[in-house]
């Protein structure tokens, strides 16, 4: 995400999470739809709600990544760190499953970055939630599968480089390795990737005292460069010891050394009545992430019974560590000094879960399951040579009912209820008791076809939200800072869990010309109505210590908020060339996000970060053969309206448009090999401002903040071999 060089990463990604990136939200680009396929459509409701998109249509064009992918999809945000969301709803709120289990990290978010395309078999997003999925699927579910063992193995190997005149550059090399011998299967894949990219930023702040004047103003430049590498592993290797039974051991690894160094140049000016400060000063950090390291494991066993029903069992683990190492200076001419920290984090987790499907006659089907959750977050701070360290833990266990009916050929109908126990036990050493809660989560999911070009969908369901783990320990806070772009954090541990109803209402039509399917128009109508919202609030304090640069201390805190709405509209229309008189291989595609937030008691506006008002996405994918043109290529536009949002009850912020443009490319070389190429990342620059209350007096305060945009180029070779 956008931050200010200037001060050290972690505390930008754990204080601004919530507020200061959400300001500036990143590129997204156009829906491409053509070789997606939504499949099943008469055996499940929830069908009509999800898309899948398999291995055909994710390696049909020339996206080398995972990320490039679905950053271009209707309703998916994917934005520099490769944190992914639906419908702009923000951190948290969208569920992430990889093979099966929950990717989101401690923080809320999951990051998709780094998973190479090569490595995924398909991906599932689905505008809905339903009893047998976790409970916290506010936005959606994306579900992500990774190359398993199958019946047809994969071969192959791949080279990309990605580059930018600007000095950035992208590498990676991927393998990926199968076969069947008798009742085993296996599959592994294997990736080495190397990154190396620029963040280049420009805060402005102003200070009017209530004088009458701009009395303080300081501007900040900087730039941080990163460098990461990153070895990942996924795999599967499966026994079938007869025709109706599978027993697979899957895993998902990886190891990322990381390293970042920043430096700023700030120019300070004061002016008052008799007296006039000008300085500069230079600052700057370098931080060092020991190998971060994460493991997930999975044991699963499918049966298939003789009724025709099915049983699946599985068990699973997943370890996370990181420790990470700081040095920052600073040469400013009234303080000159060095500032060192030492971190480190790790997160522990197991989990275990049973499912039944059971016929109860043609038309109807019952799913009986469970799920145990077990998870335990350390983290550790070292400062001269003492340690102190919190733990945290959560408890989750679920089980659910579900009945899904087809009482005639145009009708589904689903239906079901989930209850899940949570319990977060604090740490030992805290004064605050653990707490339980228990959530009932009802669902209802209502299809109908009335024939083979239309279907209408209607779904209701009660979601929730966890506070995260870092915002619930007791006093974990910086006791360094205090700045706009780096505030304090103060800990909150009686958040309470959020929880959401939701409501979906959608149609589609297909569109045909002499019996000829040539198009899709679509139109959902979805809305939220939150409790206890999880709200990161940021507001000021005077200083204790009296300080003339500065003078109020700026913390950031997370609180229960009162209820919030939302409504949002999504468009979608596709329509094909071939078949018109123009007889073009070209499908274009457009779709349209409007969204409305309101918070109550709050004045306008009113609404969730990040979530701009309006998106629109056109692109268009064409097909050639012959005279050097590339086999598949394709153009994406998104257009994103500005938006004001409240970031506490006195702070506004302004968050200016964003435009951006995307081209991909692929030519088949022969029937083994192709290459892929992309362009993207074209755009205005990242450009936010907020202004808050500076004094008693009337003054305000105006920070403006601007990241810049960088185009990256990127090439792809394959051989299957």
């Amino acid at each position: 995400m956008p931050s200010i060089p200037a001060f050290p990463r972690h505390r930008l990604a754990l204080h601004l999470g919530a507020a200061l990136a959400t300001l500036l939200p990143l590129t997204v680009h156009s829906a491409e739809l053509p070789e997606v396929k939504v499949v099943g459509l008469q055996d499940s409701v929830m069908d009509s709600q999800t898309t899948v998109y398999d291995r055909e249509a994710l390696t049909s064009e020339g996206d080398g990544t995972l990320q490039e992918y679905l950053s271009r999809q209707p309703g998916v945000s994917v934005d520099a760190n490769g944190y992914i969301s639906l419908r702009g709803m923000g951190e948290g709120y969208t569920q992430v499953m990889v093979n099966g289990r929950k990717a989101n990290s401690d923080n809320g978010d999951a990051s998709i970055g780094d998973i190479p395309m090569g490595m995924i078999e398909r991906v599932e997003i689905e505008r809905g939630s339903s009893a047998s999925e976790s409970g916290t699927a506010v936005a959606g579910t994306i579900r992500i599968f990774t190359r398993q063992a199958t019946d047809k193995p994969e071969n192959t190997v791949s080279v990309r480089a990605g580059f930018s005149p600007q000095g950035q550059f992208d590498h990676s090399v991927s393998l990926s390795l199968g076969g069947k011998r008798d009742m085993l299967e296996w599959q592994t894949n294997t990736t080495l990737r190397q990154r190396e990219y620029k963040v280049i930023t420009s805060t402005v702040t102003s200070n009017d005292y209530g004088l009458g004047y701009v009395s303080e103003v300081r501007d900040d430049k900087g730039v941080k460069q990163i460098r990461k590498s990153q070895l990942m592993l996924t795999g599967e290797v499966a026994v079938r010891p007869d025709a109706n039974n599978r027993i697979g051991l899957s895993w998902m690894a990886n190891v990322t050394p990381e390293s970042e160094r920043a430096r700023s140049n700030v120019d300070y000016r004061y002016d008052a009545p008799g007296y006039v400060d000008h300085n500069t000063e230079q600052a700057g950090w370098y931080n060092r992430i020991s190998p971060q390291w994460d493991i997930a494991p999975t044991l699963k066993w499918n049966r298939q019974l003789s009724n025709g029903g099915k049983f699946q069992a599985e068990i699973g683990t997943h370890q996370y560590g990181a420790t990470e190492r700081e040095n920052y200076f600073n040469n400013a001419p009234d303080y000159s000094g060095e500032y060192s920290s030492h971190y480190r984090s790790r997160e522990r987790k197991w989990h275990s879960a049973l499912r039944f499907d059971l016929p109860l006659s043609a038309t109807s089907v019952l799913t009986l399951g469970g799920r145990i959750e077990r998870d335990k977050f350390i983290f550790t701070e070292i400062e001269d040579g003492e340690s102190f360290s919190d733990t945290m833990k959560r408890h989750t266990n679920a089980t659910f009912v579900q009945w899904n009916w087809r009482p005639s050929s145009q009708w589904s109908v689903e239906t079901g209820l989930r209850r899940e126990e949570i319990k977060n036990v604090m740490p030992p050493d805290s004064d605050h008791a653990s707490r339980k809660n228990n959530l009932w989560l009802p669902s209802l999911n209502i299809a109908w076809t009335p024939n083979a070009d239309q279907r209408a969908h209607l779904g209701l369901a009660r979601t929730y939200r966890n506070p995260k783990f870092k915002e619930m320990i007791p006093g974990f806070y910086r006791d360094w800072g205090g700045w706009y772009q780096n505030p304090l954090l103060q800990g909150n541990p009686d958040l309470r869990h959020e929880t959401s109803t939701g409501l979906e209402l959608g149609f589609t039509q297909a569109l045909r010309d002499e019996g000829k399917q040539v198009g899709k128009l679509s139109a959902n109508v979805f809305a939220r109505s939150i409790s206890n919202a999880l709200i990161t609030e940021l507001y000021s304090i005077p200083n204790p210590k009296p300080n003339q640069n500065q003078p109020v201390l700026w913390i950031l805190h997370s609180i229960n908020g009162p209820r919030t709405r939302m409504l949002g509209l999504e468009l979608g229309a596709q329509y094909d060339l071939k078949h018109t008189a123009l007889q073009l291989p070209v499908n274009l595609n457009a779709n349209l996000t409007l969204t409305e937030t309101k918070v109550a008691d709050r004045e306008s506006p009113a609404r969730l970060f990040g979530q701009s008002p309006a998106v629109l996405d056109l692109g268009f994918d064409a097909r050639t053969q012959g005279g050097g043109l590339p086999d598949v290529w394709g153009m994406s536009v998104r257009l994103e309206s500005g938006y004001k949002a409240r970031m506490n009850p006195t702070t506004i912020s302004q968050v200016r448009p964003l435009r951006s443009l995307s081209m991909r490319a692929m030519w088949k070389l022969n029937p083994s090999t192709r290459l892929r190429g992309t362009l993207g990342q074209f755009g205005n620059n990242w450009h936010s401002t907020a202004v808050t209350p500076a004094a008693p007096s009337g003054g305000t305060s105006e920070v403006s903040l601007r990241t810049k945009r960088f185009w990256m180029a990127g090439l792809m070779l394959e051989k299957d071999f």
